[in-house]
């Protein structure tokens, strides 16, 4: 009887855990409908004079569980609102800097909300310098990014507005820029008689980021008033660029992964295609971030065909870090476009990048990736049955490297034949050859 009750108490336990975890949608004290976390997969990069000579790019990324809740529709949000006692909620991203050291942070407490918008102090007077970014873009997918430090033009007219260049020397109430960067950190450079631009030499100087969630939103207080609210993540790791920063690293044939699909399904009809998911590395989607930047283009060359078939078919599919969902039309696979519920499909893919150096944006030539392993999918739209064939061994797939379908080792193979197997043939002949002449030998002294 004892082990029937400590086995109930054990069922009962584990499903209260179990039913915790799903329902678990809000911050630690319950007051959003999700977990707040910090930006992920912080990174910096220049522009290369684009924009301004000092423009940097920085990009962010929300966590899953921020991700799933602000790219709900407004009726499965609205409910969420409704059931926290919430009327709407804005997210925003706040974005921190410091040169040559990674400490010298310009954060204050008037970055804090105060009220519905961040930055004033409680008489309604703004207290942030130009570069303190505190409205930086927050997309529910993908990478966020905004631009910031863009380097303003300082004047000696005299006619110009008292103002002109209150963003480098100040006011009374905002910092100037030229108080919060070090000591010959910038130089100006003429532009006209009366104007000079703002300039950095990053490959003297390292500039370090860090980045958080302003979250606000209005919301009932305990006596059923509504009320504006912020909420601050935690910052984010730093990331950093300019002169004691990881430089760029090219992609080439030694660091481009093989893709990996996920989630292969075939949506059959009139235009028949199959779709996947791709699975990007944290690491891989900074080193593609950085390649858009500088101008670059990243794709996917998708092989096709119907099993039993010879002749593959080529597909150019785009790859974006907003949208890892792939599409692959397989209409051109048949004479009439379709195909059966009980055809199966082959797919390999591997990825193609355009690349440009950094930042001086000189084409530096593709590079392709290995071709995936080879996935065989029946084309039933409701219930797709994957299967993988061995790497790289079927018929017409180039993979720039031939690599031996025998062995694995050998880089070439003569006449589609392995190393390994021109040196067994070479051995037996020369044992035939070796075996003649000693009979030979024999035979002449034994006649």
């Amino acid at each position: 009887m004892k082990k029937k009750i400590a086995t109930l108490i054990c069922i009962v336990f584990i499903f209260t855990i179990f039913t915790f975890s799903v329902n678990a949608e809000a911050t630690d004290d319950g007051k959003l409908p999700f977990m707040l976390s910090a930006p992920q997969n912080t990174d910096l990069t220049w522009l290369g004079g684009q924009d301004s000579p000092t423009s940097m790019l920085c990009s962010y990324e929300m966590s899953d569980d921020m991700s799933s809740f602000f790219s709900r529709d407004d009726k499965s949000q609205q409910e969420l609102f409704e059931k926290f006692k919430m009327k709407d909620a804005e997210i925003i991203a706040q974005i921190d800097w410091s040169i040559d050291r990674n400490d010298d942070w310009h954060y204050t407490n008037y970055w804090n909300g105060s009220g519905s918008y961040s930055g004033y102090d409680s008489n309604g007077n703004y207290r942030l310098g130009i570069w303190d970014e505190i409205r930086g873009q927050a997309k529910p997918d993908g990478f966020s990014s905004t631009t910031i430090m863009r380097g303003n033009i300082l004047t000696n007219d005299k006619n110009a507005a008292a103002d002109s260049n209150k963003w480098w020397d100040g006011t009374g109430l905002t910092p100037g820029l030229k108080n919060q960067i070090p000591t010959g950190t910038c130089s100006f450079i003429p532009i006209s008689k009366t104007e000079s631009q703002m300039k950095i030499d990053y490959s003297a100087h390292t500039v370090y980021i860090r980045v958080r969630w302003d979250i606000s939103y209005r919301g009932e207080n305990d006596t059923g008033i509504l009320s504006r609210s912020h909420y601050y993540s935690d910052w984010s790791e730093t990331a950093a660029y300019g002169k004691d920063a990881p430089a760029f690293e090219p992609f080439t044939t030694d660091n481009l992964p093989s893709p990996e699909p996920e989630n292969i399904t075939i949506k059959n009809g009139e235009k028949p295609e199959a779709h996947f998911e791709m699975e990007l590395s944290d690491e891989f989607k900074i080193r593609l971030n950085k390649l858009f930047v500088a101008g670059g283009k990243a794709g996917l060359d998708v092989k096709v065909k119907l099993k039993g078939t010879s002749a593959w078919t080529d597909i150019p599919c785009s790859l974006s870090l907003n949208d890892t969902q792939v599409s692959v039309p397989l209409d051109g696979l048949t004479e009439n476009g379709s195909i059966s519920s009980d055809d199966e499909i082959i797919l390999c893919c591997r990825y193609h990048i355009e690349q440009y150096s950094y930042p001086d944006g000189k084409y530096t030539g593709d590079v392709n990736s290995l071709y995936c392993e080879m996935i065989t999918v029946r084309a039933d739209a409701q219930n797709a049955e994957v299967s993988y064939a061995e790497l790289h061994t079927d018929d017409n797939i180039d993979n720039n490297q031939h690599t031996c379908p025998v062995c694995g080792i050998c880089p070439v193979q003569p006449l589609g034949l392995c190393l390994f197997i021109w040196a067994a043939i070479v051995l037996a002949v020369l044992i035939i050859i070796v075996s003649a002449v000693i009979k030979e030998k024999i035979s002449r002294k034994n006649p």
